[in-house]
């Protein structure tokens, strides 16, 4: 199965349109999403000690079931680089595809945390 196979039909539709994909936010500034051929798998790392989790509205970080806990180390995440360029950040990991989770989310690159969204979010939303 190819890379594309993995990602959802109405993100690959924005990917492959023409349209102007440049946007600007107050806290980002301009940035810009990939297009269809800039797709490319990517491994990035997530601290397994930062990893965060709520448990009665408080975070709490480290995840005490992971047979890892408290060791030094990190997991290699899939993930699709979804920004293209951005004035005030890195666009790495600003918004990523998440394949083997099938869903959006964001790496926070100084911290090496995955932020997943929701499954049931879609391109369009």
């Amino acid at each position: 199965m190819g890379i594309i196979e993995n990602i959802p039909n109405d993100l690959i539709e924005y990917l492959k349109s023409s349209s102007n994909k440049k946007y600007e936010t107050k806290e980002a500034g301009p940035f810009e999403f990939i297009n269809q051929d800039d797709i490319e798998l990517h491994l990035i790392p997530t601290d397994i000690d930062n990893s965060e989790s709520f448990e009665n509205d408080e975070v709490i970080y480290g995840n005490e079931n992971d047979p890892h806990y408290k060791e030094m180390g990190c997991y290699l995440v899939k993930c699709i680089n979804l920004v293209k360029d951005c004035e005030y950040y890195d666009p790495f990991g600003l918004l990523i595809w998440l394949p083997d989770y099938k869903c959006y989310g964001i790496w926070d690159n100084s911290h090496f945390v995955v932020y997943k969204f929701r499954n049931d979010v879609s391109w369009n939303e």
